[in-house]
């Protein structure tokens, strides 16, 4: 309780209970106080929290909670008409149902993968499957080995038939496989080594057409040009058929010339090329000869990364070839 001390503006807080009260009001701190109106605009210190108060002049609404006042408070409210009545809110539901989420990740636990990670399953296994196939196509096609060519030098055997009008020197061991001419297929041979080949293949168009330039060549000795002669004429137009059979075609520049072998005079040249899939990139070189049954289209090729190993293989073939 509080009265009014009259040596001083403040107020007291031990007058006796029946003291007249009907101000009511609270401390910053939850201590509750009921004064004298007469009281109304003195000042007071706070048993709670020892800080000055100044008793208003009307009961003024609650302004904290109950709650924050101590269940032992000697300076409680008489009745209820200034407590804080509102409800307290209830907490918002959660976003997710927390114990269904638990229940249903165990009934996926005992059914399996679901239905959609069982399609990613399906699909990325059919992609590794696809690809493992287009891999193991890839070296079954090409043959190919990631072994370099021959290293030990190689010992040269005789390649002669009695129905081809030519013959050559090849690298004993190599696989050699040839078809010697009937009307109207042409002859040939093909010589193997893994994947390097050395193909001879007759071209009936290609005679016809080194003859009539031959018969319209008219070059002096002093004035011949290498790059005007039929066999080098020839070559020019075999080129243009053969590209045909790759999917990417280049001569070398500067690799053409004219050779003297055995055989004759022939055209030289160097290419680079790919047969499309699987095939990889190729070299090797080409060679046109002219003889007296048939013109001769010459092809020695290799993946590129083997070509400096079987490069001088070609080179030995293509010199040794005669009639």
């Amino acid at each position: 309780m509080a009265c009014h001390n009259t040596d001083t503006d403040f107020l007291t807080l031990d007058c006796p209970a029946d003291h007249p009260m009907s101000i009511k009001f609270r401390c910053t701190c939850g201590k509750a106080y009921k004064v004298s109106e007469a009281n109304a605009g003195r000042k007071m210190v706070c048993k709670g929290c020892k800080k000055t108060l100044r008793v208003p002049k009307v009961a003024p609404v609650a302004t904290a909670a109950p709650a924050a006042a101590a269940a032992s408070d000697e300076f409680e409210f008489d009745d209820d008409s200034y407590r804080d009545t509102r409800p307290i809110a209830k907490a918002p539901p959660p976003l997710v149902n927390v114990k269904w989420k638990k229940s249903r990740r165990a009934e996926e636990d005992d059914e399996g993968p679901s239905s959609g990670r069982k399609s990613i399953v399906v699909i990325g296994a059919g992609v590794i499957s696809f690809v493992v196939m287009f891999v193991v196509g890839y070296l079954v096609a090409t043959n190919i080995s990631f072994e370099s060519g021959p290293k030990e030098p190689q010992k040269y055997v005789d390649f002669k038939t009695d129905n081809l009008d030519f013959r050559l020197k090849y690298p004993e061991g190599w696989d050699v496989k040839h078809k010697e001419g009937s009307s109207p297929a042409p002859p040939w041979a093909n010589f193997k080594d893994g994947t390097a080949y050395v193909e001879i293949k007759a071209s009936i168009s290609g005679s016809l057409i080194n003859t009539i330039q031959s018969a319209g060549s008219f070059q002096s000795e002093d004035d011949k040009d290498d790059d005007l002669s039929a066999i080098a004429q020839t070559h020019n137009y075999q080129e243009e058929k053969i590209r045909l059979d790759y999917k990417e075609w280049e001569e070398v520049p500067g690799t053409a010339k004219n050779m003297d072998i055995p055989f004759g005079e022939v055209r030289f040249s160097e290419f680079k090329a790919n047969a499309g899939f699987g095939s990889g990139d190729l070299r090797g070189y080409r060679v046109t000869m002219a003889g007296p049954k048939y013109q001769y289209n010459v092809i020695c090729k290799c993946p590129a990364y083997k070509f400096d190993d079987y490069k001088d293989i070609f080179m030995e073939m293509i010199q040794s070839i005669g009639r």
